[in-house]
């Protein structure tokens, strides 16, 4: 869509005819998936609201911690320790979501740890696991923490996916390993985590 920071972008072209300021805010509603889309500044309603560091070709955010269930997650992801870094993209072009490895282990370990009649296999890189019954009733959810006090809280059926025929479910996230060697540390909270799908 052209959101990006470049000067080609759809709001850098807008600010630049001066119909709008350079800014647009996407309010994610995990209600009713996708939201509100706003060119400029925001006039109402009162959101909450995260800044994002607009320095480098992807938007980044601060994320400051993810809870699984009741387990909070280390954040460290090799000799970086993400609490200081922007170092988490929004990614709305991808369904997938990317954790840096260490992390990534942790998520499953916290996933699964109550679990154990459950037996996960890989299924082209993703974790994945037989299931027929309700997974919402079952899985933890997972709240993202980020500057200025904003959570993202994501259900299981929002962070799985389904294969119907085989009922296995999915894993929406993958090892930032799996992505790209020069990403290995980073967080990539993709679209279908965004609800915009």
């Amino acid at each position: 869509m052209g959101l990006g920071p470049s000067n080609t972008s759809l709001v850098y072209q807008l600010a630049k005819s001066q119909k709008w300021k350079k800014m647009f805010a996407h309010c994610l509603d995990g209600k009713r998936s996708g939201g509100i889309f706003v060119l400029g500044h925001i006039v109402g309603p009162k959101v909450r609201k995260t800044p994002l560091d607009q320095t480098s070709s992807r938007y980044r955010t601060t994320l400051l911690e993810i809870t699984v269930g009741e387990t909070s997650l280390s954040l460290s992801a090799g000799n970086v320790e993400i609490k200081s870094q922007n170092m988490t993209i929004l990614e709305t072009g991808s369904l997938i979501s990317y954790l840096p490895e260490k992390v990534y282990q942790s998520f499953l370990d916290s996933i699964f740890s109550d679990l154990e009649d459950i037996s996960v296999i890989n299924i082209g890189g993703y974790s994945c696991f037989h299931y027929e019954r309700s997974i919402d009733a079952r899985f933890p959810e997972v709240v993202f923490h980020f500057k200025e006090l904003l959570t993202l809280r994501v259900y299981p059926h929002e962070y799985m996916f389904h294969n119907m025929e085989e009922h296995y479910y999915c894993l929406g996230f993958l090892s930032s390993e799996q992505r790209n060697h020069r990403e290995k540390d980073l967080f990539i909270l993709g679209g279908k985590l965004l609800s915009l799908y």
